[in-house]
């Protein structure tokens, strides 16, 4: 109980700190969380989040970095995020992370995980329409960025506009 009413205690002060400092500005303040790479009812139980913790948020980073995330958890959480933001009246926005390379750690996923990195974009796809973004590291820890070839692949699961598709279309 104590642990719960700290952490609810921190994300709602922090919303209203936030707020009070944000009055009069055209974007307001936003607060996003990249979560425990767990579902919320483990962060919940065991982390000591709570609805109101998480009401205070503007969204929810969906971790699924490959040298933390239980591949087995990426689907569960994902969808426990998304049910929860029904829960809390839909004003939540969910954010997928995609994972190519790791600025803190060696691995890069689409060379040395690829059954993992597959993983994630078939479940991106076929979550997509339910998130509101996607969340990728740049460059690893060799200071390189995501290749071509790979980025390329991801970028074509993202949804597109029609005006986008159509423009895509008719390039030579």
């Amino acid at each position: 109980p104590a642990r719960r009413a700290s952490v609810t205690r921190f994300f709602t002060r922090l919303r209203e700190l936030l707020d009070a400092g944000a009055r009069g500005t055209a974007a307001g303040a936003r607060i996003y969380w990249q979560d425990s790479f767990w579902p919320v009812e483990v962060e919940q139980d065991v982390w000591g989040m709570t609805d109101d913790a998480y009401a205070a948020l503007s969204g929810i980073v969906v971790s699924n970095f490959a040298v933390l995330a239980r591949e087995e958890n990426i689907a569960e959480s994902a969808r426990s995020k998304i049910a929860l933001r029904a829960r809390l009246g839909g004003e939540l926005e969910i954010i997928y992370s995609l994972d190519f390379v790791d600025p803190w750690y060696w691995y890069r996923v689409y060379l040395d995980s690829p059954h993992f990195w597959h993983r994630q974009r078939a479940l991106y796809s076929e979550l997509s329409a339910m998130l509101d973004g996607v969340m990728f590291f740049a460059n690893d820890t060799f200071g390189h960025f995501v290749m071509p070839d790979p980025l390329g692949t991801t970028l074509a699961l993202l949804p597109r506009r029609a005006a986008d598709a159509h423009a895509d279309a008719s390039r030579p």
